[in-house]
């Protein structure tokens, strides 16, 4: 949320689609759902959105046209700015990782490092988007000093719901498994980069929260449709 409030950020980590790709190389996995997915996110509208490798090249094998302000992650860092009344955002999609690879290397450390202080120059608040899982992002923030201003971490490990870290100038959270939960933040004001003792503080300069995906939130009547005309036995 801008700290003018008039202008809220939606943001998609990666591995959306991951629970659909076939466990089988040589398998296409449930294809007949790829272009029906993709419209339903595309109607979502999200601001930015990081699609793993593996779930964009399946979505491409289907031919189904990738979201709108997606952005396909890889060994590269990416990144993006989106504009609020307040000031500017700035996102960095981080590099996957290779799956013999558990930990960020000091390589990879150096190039974010530069991407993040170049991207602080431009920018009001830096959001890091993670694909490598609670140990490695753990690792990461123990081990080298704040680039982030929040952290939106994916991939294996448990959910958290707005954790301070770096000497509480990087505020860390988690998807919850399975999708079952959205996190909310409220950004009421921007950090003070002229402020060295400047830190988060819950409740007065943001206000973590989230929204428990249960039953009895109101339905859209236009996702509504759509998930019964293709998705006919879905509950």
């Amino acid at each position: 949320m801008d700290p003018q409030g008039n202008k809220t950020l939606f943001i998609a980590g990666p591995f959306e689609f991951s629970s659909l790709l076939p466990e089988d190389a040589h398998s296409n996995g449930p294809a007949h759902l790829a272009k029906y997915l993709t419209a339903a996110y595309s109607w979502l509208n999200y601001s930015l959105g990081y699609l793993a490798p593996a779930d964009a090249q399946w979505l491409q094998m289907n031919d189904a046209r990738l979201p709108s302000n997606w952005m396909v992650g890889g060994s590269r860092l990416r990144t993006a700015i989106k504009k609020v009344k307040a000031g500017r955002v700035g996102f960095i999609l981080l590099p996957t990782l290779p799956d013999s690879q558990k930990l960020v290397s000091e390589d990879q450390y150096t190039k974010i490092q530069e991407t993040a202080l170049k991207l602080r120059q431009k920018v009001s608040l830096v959001v890091g988007i993670s694909p490598w899982g609670y140990l490695a992002e753990k690792k990461f923030l123990d081990s080298h000093p704040p680039l982030f201003d929040i952290l939106l971490g994916g991939g294996k490990g448990p959910g958290l719901g707005g954790r301070l870290t770096n000497e509480k100038k990087t505020l860390w959270l988690r998807a919850y498994s399975q999708g079952r939960a959205v996190s909310i933040l409220h950004v009421i004001s921007f950090p003070d980069r002229k402020d060295p003792h400047w830190e988060w503080q819950p409740g007065h300069n943001i206000i973590p929260d989230y929204r428990p995906l249960r039953d009895d939130i109101p339905h859209e009547p236009q996702m509504v449709k759509l998930l019964q005309q293709h998705f006919p036995n879905a509950r």
